[in-house]
């Protein structure tokens, strides 16, 4: 799922700027929308630039990875970016911080980049729970046809309607889903800048949120 909200420049952000906003989440506790949109764009570029090139090299490892990578991308700064986010999160922290994180399971490299997905989310292999709060870590919504049909079109148009997984008990509904942490509070376009968790009151509904482990 594409989230929109107000329209960003599409530059690239450097490492000398990277490194201004790890201070700023270090000294002021928190970031712009804005800011977090650059960082995420990043990383979204970041991890596929990684699965082009393992496709090309499957048995490269992190550190040739992060020299291929740093020639285009200044990932040493957006790791150390990710290093303080983590922190954050440690110490029970959220904000718009939150929003610069691409929640990606896939590449090993970007579990190495970024240890700020797992201490939000939490590591199954390692038994960690999770740390972060539980509305930054959801990544799908799901709403049955009734609650379907009071949603504005805009919105609609970002769910899918699941039949699939038969042994799943959620699986006649439609869904939303999302590789962003934080988007149940990020402002989407589609809601005229409202977060879904501000839509869902205005509606005064009570949005039944599952724990990701409860759902597969």
């Amino acid at each position: 799922m594409t989230m929109h909200a107000r329209k960003r420049g599409n530059m690239m952000i450097d490492a000398s700027r990277i490194e201004q906003l790890t201070q700023k989440l270090e000294t002021q506790g928190d970031i712009t929308i804005e800011e977090a949109d650059k960082i995420y764009a990043l990383a979204s570029s970041v991890v596929k630039a990684t699965y082009d090139i393992i496709d090309r090299r499957p048995a490269i490892d992190e550190r040739e990875i992060h020299k291929l990578l740093s020639k285009d991308f200044p990932v040493s700064a957006l790791m150390e970016w990710y290093d303080t986010v983590t922190d954050k999160i440690r110490i029970g922290q959220s904000g718009n911080f939150i929003f610069s994180i691409l929640i990606d399971f896939g590449s090993y490299y970007y579990h190495h980049l970024n240890i700020a997905v797992k201490t939000l989310k939490g590591d199954v292999s390692y038994s960690k729970s999770p740390l972060g709060a539980f509305e930054d870590r959801i990544t799908s919504i799901r709403a049955n046809k009734q609650i379907y049909k009071l949603f504005p079109k805009p919105f609609k148009e970002l769910f899918q309607w699941r039949e699939n997984f038969q042994w799943d008990p959620y699986k006649w509904l439609f869904e939303l889903k999302t590789n962003r942490a934080g988007f149940y509070r990020y402002p989407l376009r589609e809601l005229e800048g409202d977060s879904i968790s501000q839509f869902f009151r205005k509606l005064s509904l009570k949005s039944i949120m599952i724990p990701q482990g409860k759902i597969r």
